[in-house]
Formats: structure tokens, sequence, C-alpha cells
């Protein structure tokens, strides 16, 4: 199998190939996405070093500079590169 279309995921001490059939396979992605949420979730368990943030809810931009501990300079996320709806 060519380099190019094998990936290697690193999950705690183990890994996992990603071959040629799996990469494109919705389900087993997001079931190893799915895990590491959990492995992470895990271990910041009790933690205040850890922020999960959905940046589309309203008010996430606060919540952000509130946890990094910087001042607010606007009211939601900017949108710098935003195209102009027709």
């Amino acid at each position: 199998m060519p380099y190019n279309i094998m990936k290697m995921l690193w999950l705690q001490d183990r890994h996992v190939l990603f071959d040629e059939d799996k990469i494109f396979d919705e389900d087993y992605c997001k079931y190893y996405y799915l895990q590491h949420i959990k492995e992470v979730k895990e271990y910041f368990q009790g933690s205040a070093n850890l922020l999960i943030l959905n940046v589309e809810e309203k008010g996430s931009y606060k919540k952000l500079c509130e946890f990094l501990g910087k001042e607010t300079k606007y009211d939601e996320f900017p949108h710098l590169n935003q195209t102009k709806e027709q």
C-alpha cells in the first residue's frame, strides 16, 4: 500500500493504521474521534485545564477569553474573511 494513502493514528500507547478502505469509512473514523474525545475528558477529569467549546454557540468567544485570562475585544468571534451574501 502506498505511503500517501496509509495514515497512522496514535492513541495513548498504541496506534491504529488506517488503510485505504478504512480512512474514508465514516463510522470507523467517527468511532476513533469519539474515543479520543472520551480519553481526553477522562485525562483532564477534575482539572481546570480543559475547555470544551462549541465555537458556533453564542457567548463562546467570551468563554474562551475567560479561560485564557484575556480581555474580550468582541462580543462574538470575529469573521474576518466573510464573503458577501447575494
